[in-house]
Order: C-alpha cells, then structure tokens, then sequence
C-alpha cells in the first residue's frame, strides 16, 4: 500500500461509513443485524431477493433474514455471503460482550507493556477476523512496525462493511496512531475526531483515543485543548486502576505546562520525581528529569539543570536527544569550551531521525559562533523548509521563533513579521480563549 494512494482511499471511505452509520441518528451496530448487510449489499448490486436466495432458501424466509427477524445458520449465511460476493468469515457473527472484553484485555496488556503476553493473546486471537488485525495494527505500531501497520490497514479494509462499531472505533484510533507515527498530525485528528463520533462502551479505548488526541493537539501547538483531553484520558484510567498510564498522563500535563507555567510544570515533576509509582518505571523518570532540565534553563538555573542532566547520562547511555539537550546548556551557561568537544563526541552516535540531524547542526552553528547571517541561511534555506516538507509543525515553529529574534536583534522587522505571519496561520483560535 503506498502511504499517499493507499491512504487517501481510506480517508474517503472511513469517514463515508462513519457518517452513514450516523445517519439515522442511531448510529446502528451492522452486526447487531446481519440481514442489514445483506440487504445493503443486494440493493447496491441491483438485485431482486429471488436472485440472492434462489435454491438456497424460499424468497419469504431470506425476507425474515433481511428485516433481522430470523438469523439463518452458519452454511445458509456463508452461501448467500458467497453469491453477493461479500468477504465471510464465521467472525461475522459476534457475542459483542466478549469483543469488549478482548479489546480490553488486548489494551492492558498494551499498557503495560506485557509483550509476551501479548503475543501468546494475539497468538489465540488469530481466527477472529477483522478484530485480529486491528490489534496486531496497534501492536504493529506501538513497537514502531509501520510496515506491518500498513499490511494491516490492507487486511481490515477487506471486511470494510462488516466492521462492528467497536472495530470500526478502533481501526479508527490504529489509523491515528499511524498518521501519528508519519507525522501526519491533521490527518490523525481528523480520525479521531471520526472515532469519537461512533458509539464506543469500552472505557478503556476512549481512554486511549483522549490520550493520542492529546499527543496530536499538543504536536499541534494547541496546549490548552491538549490538556482538556489529557485529563478525560487521565480520569478513565485512574477509574480503571491503571497507574502507568495516570503516571504517563500527570507527565504529559506538566510537559504541557512547561509551555506556559514553568513554575507550576516544575513543582508537578518534583511532585512526580518523588512518587513511589515512578519508581517502577524508569523510562517515565527520565522523561521527568529531562524536562525539568529544560525548565531549569529556560529559568537560568543552570546549576540545577546540569544536575538533572548529570544524572541522566549517568542512567542512560548514547541517548542523543539528552546529549543535544547537555550540549545546548553548555552553550547557554557560555562553557563553549566543552561544547565543541562534546559535539565532537556525538557526532560518532548514529542520528536516525532527520529531526535530530537537524537540531545537531543548529548546535554546530551556536558552538561555531557563527554570524546571525549565516545562522539566518540555515533557517530559512535547510531548517525551516525541512520542517514544512515533513510537516512537522512543533519544530517549523521553533526554528520560525529562532528566526524571528535573529531578524529583530538585525532590526529586520519585515523580515519578522512575514514569520510572525505564519506562526498566526498556525494558531488556533480556541488556544487564545
């Protein structure tokens, strides 16, 4: 499936069959009647019933099976699905209760991170077609398998039409978290939106699709709506008991925080650093560490962000991203001297993000002391285009910032406002409320 066609298709589809299931206001379930498939499907291909039944049950009964007044046995529903030539698995007939319970089950196990586990339940789950490929999209994706995403993607859109509201929910969300994963943040909101307009019971998932919906607002410098969603994800899973995933939303709050309130950010990370849950999970503490380094140097306190960082190349080892951000304090804190020899170092760690390739040569040009001039040309002729052609409107935003206060200390100020211009594009307009 190629990203840009295969993609395109199923933007078009999906958001077809959301708002034709919303189109009697009901937003029916198509397996809670399996005859409104069928009649469905005849009526598309311009057939008449005894064209759909002839010699294998009389035109009254396949009647009956339409209006969902009889449900026909597995050989009868199999053959008609046959001559309409829809996709049947046995799996068209469902127990809804039980699909809850094994989407919930899948997502705890997702949350924790039981990978074993996951793969023996996904293992057992193997027959349950669609619903076994929408969980092996999010698993797929959770662990950065966008190729297997995409055959996934393939094999659901198979059995398009047969999709409970349920699967359709959570083929919608697997859909979001790829976009996500391209970076590809409008279209991963436009799928959630979709998502929160079907009918979802299971707690768990709704869960889910706040908290991506926040990652998407925040990459998409909408801080306070961000925050809005984190807190509904954040209610759920304290109401479900699932503390990793609280930890992880209480994180992502004070992160969003730190945009606006860096002090009220700061005291929630300490608050948070001196929990006994984070104790359980490293990779939360390093995140919390390494944020309240940034903050530490947004406030001039540079002493107590080189001790976060101190502390963090102690525990982690080769992480590029805690090495840029110790290579940018050296420079704020005016240690030039360390500088280059640290970047020097760096440059033998593999860089496999374009993003950090990027930000390493922004570095280079600060350690450089390189003229406004020449760090002007390589935002606007390398940075800021990159960005935009990747879409990745968090760090077009940055480097825009970066220029505009090179232009205004070179008092360019049209030069600056044509990049003010283009933050305002960006901006929506419920941020500002």
């Amino acid at each position: 499936m190629s990203t840009q066609n295969g993609l395109a298709l199923y933007d078009q589809f999906y958001e077809q069959l959301t708002h034709q299931r919303l189109a009697d206001g009901e937003c029916r379930d198509v397996r809670v009647g399996i005859g409104t498939i069928l009649r469905r499907e005849r009526l598309k291909q311009g057939l008449k019933l005894i064209n759909v039944c002839r010699d294998l049950c009389s035109v009254s009964y396949y009647s009956r099976i339409e209006r969902n007044e009889v449900m026909p046995d597995q050989d009868l529903l199999q053959a008609l699905f046959e001559r309409l030539k829809i996709p049947f698995q046995a799996s068209i007939i469902v127990n809804h209760t039980e699909q809850q319970d094994t989407l919930d089950q899948f997502f705890q196990h997702l949350a924790y991170g039981r990978n074993e586990e996951l793969n023996q339940f996904l293992k057992e789950k193997k027959g349950d077609v669609p619903l076994f490929h929408i969980m092996t999209l999010i698993h797929a994706l959770a662990d950065g398998n966008l190729n297997k995403g995409e055959e996934c993607l393939k094999r659901v859109y198979i059995y398009r039409d047969l999709l409970t509201n349920l699967e359709l929910a959570g083929l919608l969300y697997g859909t979001a978290q790829y976009y996500f994963k391209m970076d590809h943040y409008r279209q991963a909101k436009n799928y959630i939106d979709l998502a929160f307009k079907i009918e979802c019971q299971l707690p768990i998932l709704k869960g889910y699709l706040h908290y991506l919906y926040a990652k998407v607002l925040s990459r998409l410098n909408q801080s306070l709506l961000a925050i809005e969603h984190i807190e509904k994800a954040q209610t759920i899973f304290s109401s479900l008991y699932i503390n990793c995933f609280v930890l992880r939303s209480q994180l992502f709050m004070a992160i969003e925080w730190s945009k606006r309130y860096p002090y009220k950010a700061k005291k929630q990370l300490n608050s948070l650093l001196q929990s006994s849950d984070i104790k359980s999970y490293p990779r939360y503490e390093h995140i919390c560490r390494l944020h309240l380094a940034l903050i530490e140097m947004r406030l001039q306190n540079y002493h107590d962000s080189f001790k976060q960082l101190a502390y963090l190349l102690q525990k982690v080892d080769d992480d590029p991203l805690v090495e840029m951000v110790y290579a940018y304090l050296l420079i704020e804190a005016g240690r030039k001297d360390k500088v280059k020899h640290h970047l020097k170092e760096m440059k033998k760690m593999p860089l496999q993000s374009q993003r950090l390739k990027h930000m390493m040569l922004y570095l280079q040009s600060l350690a450089n002391d390189d003229s406004p001039k020449k760090r002007i040309d390589l935002l606007e002729k390398t940075l800021i285009p990159t960005a935009i052609q990747a879409q990745d409107e968090v760090l077009e935003w940055e480097w825009r910032i970066r220029a505009i206060k090179l232009y205004e200390d070179q008092a360019s100020y049209q030069e600056a406002t044509r990049h003010y211009r283009e933050l305002i594009k960006k901006v929506c307009p419920l941020t500002t409320i």
